[in-house]
């Protein structure tokens, strides 16, 4: 690198105070020792994450990981509940443990998590719970548009296994580069996602503040999560045609089979907005069910439970808003405590 004196400039004009001149063997040099350094720094980090004294994944960095990593927990520390409810998002949202408790003298954890997840995957959360117990009592909630989607996300699975110990460390978002081929990424979910806080957006970063605050949440009301959006019957949502994806038989023989021969399985199908729904709804999604609990081995007859609900109890056409769930749960517990 040159520094040259000033080029003449037309009196009316300021003159610059340096003109550098950037030759290509010094570019070049820089540049080595640049990529030089990096390679160093990704040896040791990788040295280090392959070391007994690297942490696992903190599952922090996203609001999805956390959902699912605290869901893995509470199946494990569950030793005092009787019933676990395990399923996608509307399980989650809609069924309030605490609403269902004072409803029914039985001790319950929701499980529930993402539709993203598959329904043998939700069967892994429901063995992790049934470990050590005498006929444990499973109920799988599912909303029907989570029933009908093609194919899961192996994003999602990939964290599940991870929590459960039976995948490597994972993550949702991760970056096709060098950053990821030297380890970087992982680095950032198994270590400085610990000390650096991740801040949830919109609703949900109002209620929940960071994603901590979201596990913390999770633990203290033993897995039940709040919606916080208003349903539009006006906006465009998801066509309310609903069926079984041809994925969803060999998932429920997984799901069966995840459990001990013991364990009794009953089935619910959450509700749909009345704006959504088409006239044959209600015998559509009664025919889904009894297929489901075919599939699954499930106990019967079904709860007697509202498949369609007014829409001023949604947050959206999959999720129940605060105040409709602790309605749905009232009832839920009511069939749940007749389940002898």
């Amino acid at each position: 690198m040159v520094m040259s004196s000033p080029s003449p400039q037309p009196s009316d004009a300021t003159p610059p105070s340096h003109v550098y001149e950037i030759g290509g063997a010094g570019l070049a040099a820089n540049l080595a020792g640049t990529l030089g350094v990096v390679l160093v720094i990704g040896l040791v980090v990788g040295l280090f994450l392959r070391s007994p004294l690297a942490p696992g994944p903190s599952f922090s960095s996203d609001p999805d990981s956390a959902i699912i990593a605290t869901k893995v927990a509470l199946a494990r520390n569950s030793a005092a509940a009787q019933v676990a409810l395990v399923g996608d998002s509307s399980c989650l949202i809609d069924l309030d443990v605490a609403t269902l408790e004072a409803s029914c003298p039985l001790a319950v954890v929701n499980l529930g998590t993402l539709s993203y997840l598959s329904l043998d995957a939700f069967g892994l959360l429901a063995g992790e719970f049934s470990k050590g117990k005498e006929a444990p009592k499973v109920v799988l909630v599912v909303h029907p548009d989570g029933l009908r989607i093609a194919s899961p996300s192996p994003a999602h699975r990939a964290i599940l296994d991870s929590a459960l110990g039976l995948g490597p460390a994972a993550m949702l978002q991760t970056n096709e580069n060098l950053s990821a081929w030297l380890g970087f990424d992982e680095f950032r979910v198994r270590v400085s996602d610990r000390w650096i806080p991740h801040p949830l957006r919109g609703n949900f970063g109002d209620r929940y503040g960071f994603t901590a605050d979201l596990r913390e949440s999770l633990v203290r009301r033993k897995g039940t999560m709040d919606e916080l959006a208003r349903f539009d019957a006006g906006e465009n949502h998801s066509s309310p045609e609903y069926r079984l994806a041809n994925r969803i038989e060999s998932e429920c023989r997984q799901f069966r089979a995840a459990l001990p021969p013991g364990a009794r399985i009953r089935v619910i199908v959450t509700p749909v907005p009345q704006s959504h729904a088409l006239k044959s709804h209600e015998q559509t999604v009664q025919e889904m069910r009894t297929q489901l609990e075919e599939w699954l081995g499930a106990e019967t007859p079904s709860f007697d439970l509202p498949l369609v609900l007014p829409d001023a109890d949604f947050g959206t056409v999959t999720h129940l808003t605060p105040d409709g769930a602790a309605r749905y749960s009232r009832l839920a517990g009511e069939a749940i405590c007749s389940w002898k």
